[in-house]
């Protein structure tokens, strides 16, 4: 799942870069390693709502996880700046795909392709799958319907928290001066 917005604020690029460099603590999101250990992020001791990447010509982040909430970490968010009539424009684009979710969905599928054959191919299943296979397809829709909304949920989070804070970012920032 993918989606694209658009969020218009009155700041320099200057000033929102360094004010979101300040709020992201900068690591690298993309590898298959970093989306495994990622759990281990609800003991670390920063502050920071982001994690990624922030440089002057756009950022690449996620929501740091939290304690107690499975699918903070799973949307990623990938935008561009550009200056336009003293208004700073990003357009992001928010994505709940990650190499995880593309294993676990890989073992399920194996898992209900397995079984489902067998109760089809099997004499022996065969007797007993006529209560037990429109379970077995039931249940492997529900199962794979759970990653759709966790994907769904996490983007419209993400969209969110991104319009929310990028306004608190400059507020904040502007305070300061």
């Amino acid at each position: 799942m993918i989606e694209d917005s658009t969020i218009v604020l009155n700041t320099s690029r200057v000033e929102f870069v360094e004010a979101l460099q300040n709020n992201v603590d900068q690591a690298d999101i993309d590898s298959f390693f970093s989306n495994f250990f990622q759990g281990f992020e609800v003991f670390d001791s920063s502050k920071n709502l982001f994690k990624g990447r922030v440089n002057s010509d756009g950022f690449k982040i996620r929501k740091r996880r939290r304690m107690f909430n499975s699918s903070s970490g799973l949307a990623k968010a990938t935008g561009r700046f550009r200056e336009k009539n003293d208004q700073l424009e990003i357009k992001t684009t928010i994505s709940a795909w990650n190499n995880i979710l593309l294993f676990v969905i890989g073992m399920l599928l194996i898992f209900y392709v397995i079984f489902i054959s067998l109760f089809l191919f099997n004499s022996e299943f065969r007797s007993g799958s006529f209560f037990v296979l429109p379970f077995l397809i039931i249940h492997a829709l529900f199962m794979f319907g759970i990653f759709y909304f966790l994907m769904r949920k996490s983007i419209k989070n993400l969209k969110q928290d991104l319009k929310r804070e990028f306004v608190y970012i400059i507020n904040k920032s502007s305070h300061n001066l």
